[in-house]
């Protein structure tokens, strides 16, 4: 007989479902602001809980009888909380699906920034992120407004790679302005989520202009660094 393990599995499931979907409605927000940030607004995404567990327990099992002759055909649980998943939509389509390979990337990239704004706020600590390879397969456009992104001081230590480095190069280079001076904070990084906003402070209340500069001088060879010492408080 299964009741004896659908009366235990009931109540984890509908507090799971109910974890879960707290969690999308406080993650998607920043999200979409960190994937705006990255593409100009070039397109419109979306992020969408999918799960076919009731938010009641007494719905819950009604499911799972009516499913029971089923499961026993199959010798596999077709219903239940581990069928969940996210949607992850271009528009109306899935992004998998009729997206290109940069809006792919350009997703999955804002996916893992709001990730780490996420963790920052729920144990105040910042986690190291590691950005492999990342201007392949997306444009100048979105490179350069990711690099603004990383390069405000709202992160903690940052490690990039890519296999062009004069293209690395480059798009620091464009960070600055032409009279040497380091970029400032780029706009309104502060992510909201579930109604909270970031500090919009790095480490040690480092304003956006001097962490720009320590960026410049730590990645740069030597003979670059005059590009970007005017102004510079390092």
């Amino acid at each position: 007989a299964l009741e004896p393990w659908d009366a235990q599995l009931v109540p984890l499931a509908v507090a799971i479902r109910a974890k879960r979907a707290e969690f999308v409605e406080r993650f998607v927000p920043g999200f979409l602001e960190t994937y705006r940030e990255i593409t100009n607004g070039a397109e419109t995404v979306s992020v969408r809980y999918l799960t076919e567990v009731a938010t009641t327990e007494e719905e819950v099992h009604q499911q799972w009888n009516e499913a029971q002759n089923d499961d026993r055909r199959l010798r596999r649980t077709t219903r239940g909380i581990h069928k969940d998943d996210l949607a992850f939509d271009l528009g109306e389509h899935p992004i998998k699906k009729f997206g290109s390979q940069g809006q792919q990337k350009s997703f999955l990239i804002a996916l893992r920034l709001s990730q780490l704004a996420y963790i920052e706020q729920a144990t105040g600590v910042k986690p190291i992120l590691l950005l492999d390879d990342i201007f392949d397969k997306i444009d100048d456009k979105r490179v350069q407004a990711l690099m603004r992104w990383v390069t405000t001081g709202e992160f903690g230590q940052v490690f990039i790679t890519d296999t062009a480095p004069g293209l690395f190069l480059d798009q620091f280079r464009e960070l600055v302005d032409v009279f040497g001076k380091c970029a400032t904070r780029a706009p309104d990084r502060n992510v909201p989520f579930g109604g909270k906003r970031l500090s919009g402070k790095g480490d040690g209340d480092r304003g956006g202009q001097q962490f720009g500069c320590e960026i410049f001088h730590d990645v740069l060879p030597s003979q670059d660094c005059g590009l970007f010492s005017a102004g510079c408080s390092t």
